[in-house]
């Protein structure tokens, strides 16, 4: 109050104003006279050039079409009510009511620049509530005492530590904090998300708290209804609990609805919040509760958006809640430095906590939690039809702590990130979302620098935990998996990228005896060149064996298949290493089809992954004639996935070599390759054991069309031993004179592999 010449009250204004639409002139303080829930209008909207406050103790509703804030709007925490109810939710309303046409503002002359540099009005929308070269001041939840005598502020949502439940009521244990600052709430929402399955992105749950007792440190909330079924806690599944949050405030700021329909989808038109080309002014906007906001189908009209400022530093958005939101949540476009901490966001359309343009760089998001992340019906040129919870356009920017609690599509995002540096992510969650937890894809993420993605979590997502296409430098340490249809989804990838540190559960730990794994895939990956391959170390595959009673059959830790035909032809094998499985004979699959000609093997350097009872260490080598030709009596059948595609070779040591004849290749689709020879290869120290290789073509098309052909080199695996080979006349059999080429893949970790003196060449 002290940036104030006067004080008046705001009915005084609104009764007294003579021009159209009510203005609070500079250096004049606007009490919001709100008393008894009573309420205020301003039908033609409201200017705010100096400042406008609520008071602790105000009490009722202000209906106004908009509000310009080119001053302050300052909004101190309500005094709780004592009433018959105990109820503060929404103490004080703000409701946007304005009209279905477009509101076009006027700047003041200290803030001609707000709509562009010549000056002049510009068109903000309707129902706006838009900042413009002014403030927001705005706290609606006051911080607790702790006891050491400081204060902390209210957590927007907590992992759910317990539920007790009986036949009248039913008691949440959140911790006492929580239950300290929702108590000031009674008679407000919870939100529970569903973590106790795999997908079902909108089977949250809203329930209605009765009443709380902070008493010790359990802190208790009891809610109507026995429904719950059987969440997952702290208590019972300590590290995928679901969580819990309050979707309630004594602020809210709600919009009446029209517009657009689109199907069942009606009145896709609410308010907005804008903060317009306000460029060094530290916004706050805490403890909000905002309900109907966004226009579905208008670019820029969004729950809470940062538009065009530049650097704000300082700016602090925390503790609200975005409810029903009708296009996206809290939008960072062209903004920098701005803090988004522990908001909730439930039931929303298109994608949520996002950075709009690709440019905005020092945000930080910390702690948010968003569920219920819809589809978007009306487009704005984008992809929220495809809608990720946190919309990664930038990298660098600061992403720790957030919850992705289900989308229709996908957790988070990373679209259009490119090369960029990533600034952190930490401690990230995405899980019951439809499509996958993280989305490197389908552009990729290709960052110069190593990217580290620590201390995440991915569960319960339909499509599977990570997507990554053409990626490269992605660090991916000390994760968790669990329950995904696939954990990690691997293929075209320009360089290689690393798990370490990291556990994969096929089902929930806490129902692994009793829940059907179907399939699931720990890491299912294509064919990539050696140096694009994803390499695991340190890290360990739970449960992918496990077949109870009444389910279909396993799942496999590491799968190779020929993701979206993708599969180079030039390939080697991920690199494991101190990688442990609970069911060996489950850690290695292939879809068998799509490899039919091609030289495939893995090396399993300690013998964690043998399947026999003996334990030693070998290869898993694809079960095809030319593939075993060399193995006979050496190799046994696995007993899991795969196990008539597959061999298991104890005590054998393999390498792949290249014999390259020269001949032939081209540049032409239609052309027909010559086959200039075929290979017959001879063990020399058991001239029984010899095979013929038929060559195969290859046929590359890049984006362009440009085509090439090429079947210069037979491509082989052989187990240590001494070789002779021949070339010879696929049509005579008769040998060939010219002399090939040898060529070796990278040496295994096991000894006495073959080596260019284990060849030759008989001319």
């Amino acid at each position: 109050m002290s940036d104030c010449d006067g004080t008046s009250s705001l009915s005084s204004i609104l009764s007294s104003s003579s021009s159209l639409i009510p203005t609070i002139p500079c250096g004049t303080c606007a009490i919001a006279d709100l008393i008894n829930g009573e309420t205020l209008s301003a039908p033609n909207g409201l200017d705010i050039e100096g400042m406008l406050y609520f008071p602790p103790s105000a009490s009722g509703i202000l209906e106004v079409a908009h509000i310009i804030v080119q001053g302050v709007l300052k909004i101190d925490p309500p005094t709780p009510l004592d009433d018959a109810q105990g109820r503060t939710n929404g103490q004080v309303k703000i409701l946007l009511n304005g009209p279905d046409s477009d509101v076009y503002m006027t700047p003041h002359n200290h803030n001609a620049a707000a709509c562009s540099m010549s000056g002049g009005s510009c068109n903000v929308g309707k129902r706006p509530i838009v900042v413009a070269g002014g403030r927001l001041d705005i706290q609606g939840v006051r911080d607790i005492a702790t006891d050491g005598g400081g204060s902390e502020s209210c957590p927007a949502w907590v992992p759910l530590r317990s539920v007790v439940s009986s036949s009248s009521e039913t008691l949440l244990s959140i911790g006492s904090t929580a239950a300290s600052c929702w108590d000031s709430t009674n008679g407000g929402d919870l939100l529970l998300t569903n973590a106790a399955y795999r997908g079902g992105w909108s089977d949250q749950k809203v329930l209605s708290v009765v009443s709380s007792n902070t008493n010790g440190l359990s802190g208790l909330v009891t809610v109507d209804g026995d429904t719950l079924g059987d969440p997952p806690t702290e208590e019972n599944e300590p590290t995928m609990p679901a969580e819990i949050a309050s979707l309630s405030r004594p602020v809210v700021f709600e919009s009446v609805r029209d517009g657009p329909s689109d199907g069942s989808f009606t009145d896709l038109h609410g308010g907005h919040l804008i903060i317009f080309h306000t460029p060094n002014l530290a916004q706050r906007l805490e403890g909000v509760e905002i309900r109907n906001f966004g226009q579905q189908g208008k670019l820029g009209r969004y729950p809470i958006h940062f538009h065009k400022c530049g650097r704000v530093g300082g700016s602090v958005v925390k503790n609200n809640v975005i409810r029903d939101s009708l296009q996206r949540c809290i939008v960072v476009h062209r903004s920098n430095r701005v803090l988004v901490e522990n908001n909730v966001a439930y039931n929303t359309f298109g994608h949520c906590f996002i950075t709009e343009d690709g440019v905005e760089t020092d945000n930080i998001f910390k702690e948010n939690l968003g569920a219920k992340t819809k589809k978007q019906r009306l487009g704005i040129g984008t992809s929220d039809n495809r809608p990720a919870t946190f919309w990664v356009t930038n990298t660098r920017n600061y992403f720790v702590g957030n919850v992705a609690a289900g989308s229709q599509s996908s957790g988070f995002w990373f679209q259009g990130a490119g090369s960029m540096p990533l600034y952190q992510f930490e401690r990230n969650i995405a899980h019951n979302n439809n499509k996958f937890g993280i989305a490197l894809y389908p552009n990729g993420y290709i960052p110069e620098k190593k990217a580290y993605f620590d201390d995440c979590k991915m569960y319960n997502n339909n499509d599977g935990g990570i997507k990554m296409k053409r990626t490269r430098n992605i660090r991916i340490r000390n994760n968790f998996f669990a329950d995904n249809t696939v954990s990690i989804e691997y293929f075209s990838n320009p360089k290689y990228d690393s798990v370490a540190d990291s556990t994969f559960y096929a089902v929930a730990p806490r129902h692994a005896a009793t829940s059907c794994v179907n399939g699931a895939r720990g890491i299912e990956f294509s064919l990539d060149r050696s140096h694009r391959q994803i390499q695991v170390t340190n890290s360990t595959f739970h449960g992918f064996g496990n077949v109870p009673k009444g389910c279909a059959g396993p799942g496999v830790a590491l799968k190779l298949t020929d993701i979206e035909g993708k599969a180079d032809d030039e390939y080697g094998m991920p690199l494991l290493s101190e990688v442990t499985f609970d069911s060996p004979g489950n850690s290695f699959g292939i879809k068998s089809r799509d490899f039919v000609g091609r030289t495939i093997f893995l090396e399993d350097e300690d013998g964690g992954m043998n399947p026999t009872t003996s334990g030693g260490p070998g290869f898993y080598v694809h079960n095809e004639v030319h593939n075993m030709a060399f193995l006979d009596g050496l190799c046994s059948a696995t007993s899991g996935i795969g196990s008539k595609e597959l061999q298991y070779c104890q005590n054998v040591c393999m390498r792949r070599v290249y014999i390259d004849t020269g001949c032939c290749s081209s540049t032409s689709k239609s052309a027909t390759l010559e086959i200039d020879a075929k290979l017959v290869l001879t063990s020399r120290t058991d001239e029984t054991k010899t095979f013929t290789y038929d060559k195969r073509t290859i046929v590359k098309t890049n984006t362009r069309g440009f085509v090439k052909q090429n079947n210069q080199r037979f491509d082989i695996a052989l187990p240590a031993d001494e070789y002779n080979f021949t070339l010879v006349d696929p049509k005579t059999n008769e040998r060939v004179s010219s002399e090939a080429i040898i060529k070796f893949d990278r040496a295994p970790s096991c000894v006495g592999y073959i080596t260019k003196d284990s060849f030759q060449q008989l001319l």
